[in-house]
């Protein structure tokens, strides 16, 4: 009786020498999304993120066309509606809004926004 070579590898399922890695075809669909709605497969997680980028992008660009005190508006406002949006939206929709808790995430937010609205108006006009 020989006893197996243990440096040699397993057979995988269609006889060839290897390791199975539990690739192989195990149906219609294996692995992949098909049979499944393209609506269902969309991550909705992302769009509370992309929502307040936009906006502090809006609030950059306006300060950067001049007008710093809006655009720090705008910014600040953004900010608020993210922190709106990690208090309304479920903890599996939040996506990256979702931080630490959610005590934490809107306090920090809101914090944020306040403090810059709060210095956009607090600095005074430069003289022209």
């Amino acid at each position: 009786m020989t006893e197996p070579d243990p440096v040699a590898l397993p057979e995988t399922e269609d006889g060839r020498p290897g390791v199975s890695l539990g690739t192989s075809d195990t149906g219609p669909g294996a692995g992949s999304a098909a049979g499944v709605p393209a609506t269902a497969r969309r991550p909705t997680y992302r769009w509370p993120l992309l929502v307040v980028l936009a906006g502090v992008a809006a609030g950059l660009v306006v300060v950067a066309l001049g007008a710093w005190r809006l655009g720090c508006v705008i910014t600040g406002a953004a900010l608020a509606i993210g922190a709106v949006e990690r208090i309304a939206l479920p903890r599996r929709n939040a996506g990256l809004l979702r931080v630490r808790s959610r005590a934490f995430d809107v306090l920090v937010m809101l914090g944020l926004a306040v403090t810059i609205v709060a210095l956009a108006f607090a600095v005074p006009e430069g003289r022209r």
